[in-house]
């Protein structure tokens, strides 16, 4: 079936939120470029605790079958979806060819089937209604244009779909800075705690999540706010 693309007019106050974030994304982007593989292996490894907020929340969304579409970097919710629950199909969706051989050594060791493809979430490579849920964690202060990739969510959702989207707060950052640094400090050194606070920076608080949506239409679409994590979700 052809695909539709999702189309976003613009408007003053939703461009200002993203633009706000890019000076920062541009760092947290370029620091993703060093060191994948590393980077990889410490966030399942070591962090892999972090993303269970995320894989709880999709799994408690009421879906107890179909296709899911994963967005997460080296797909560590998709890979746990996969463990706890062989009835849905999923689907990885990786930035780049190293991301996805990466993610394909990890999904080996652990013994889990997946598909997998190339993209961004701007312009995601499925057709309308193609999946049942859609994850991602920490990776929306990531993506290029925000707008643009939830109206590409919503396009590739089926009737019914449930999306389930972590993330960092910006709002949490000063609150959060020491612990943060202690924690990632210990846990990868230096590199990795410019990885955390370039991340927070680059990322969103609930307000601004909250207009975007409001700009977009989004029916049924809220964010849940957490200690140091908000999650834009479809219920």
């Amino acid at each position: 079936m052809r695909r539709k693309r999702s189309s976003v007019s613009s408007d003053p106050v939703a461009e200002k939120i993203v633009r706000g974030r890019r000076k920062y994304r541009l760092v947290d982007v370029f620091l993703r470029l060093d060191r994948v593989y590393e980077t990889g292996d410490i966030l399942r490894k070591r962090l892999g605790n972090r993303f269970d907020r995320a894989v709880f929340e999709a799994l408690d969304t009421g879906k107890k079958k179909g296709m899911v579409l994963d967005l997460t970097p080296f797909s560590l919710c998709g890979m746990e979806i996969a463990k706890q629950n062989q009835d849905f199909g999923v689907v990885s969706l990786q930035e780049s060819k190293k991301h996805t051989e990466i993610s394909r050594k990890f999904a080996e060791e652990d013994i889990v089937s997946m598909d997998w493809r190339v993209g961004k979430p701007e312009d995601l490579p499925f057709s309308d209604n193609s999946f049942d849920l859609v994850v991602s964690a920490f990776d929306l202060h990531g993506w290029e244009d925000p707008l643009k990739a939830l109206g590409e969510i919503e396009r590739v959702m089926r009737r019914g779909g449930k999306a389930v989207i972590l993330d960092l707060r910006r709002d949490r950052w000063r609150l959060l800075y020491l612990p943060a640094l202690l924690y990632t400090w210990f846990m990868g050194g230096l590199w990795l705690f410019r990885k955390a606070k370039f991340a927070f920076r680059s990322s969103y608080n609930p307000g601004e999540m909250e207009k975007l949506i409001e700009f977009l239409k989004l029916e049924d679409w809220n964010v849940k706010k957490g200690s140091y994590y908000l999650i834009v979700r479809k219920c």
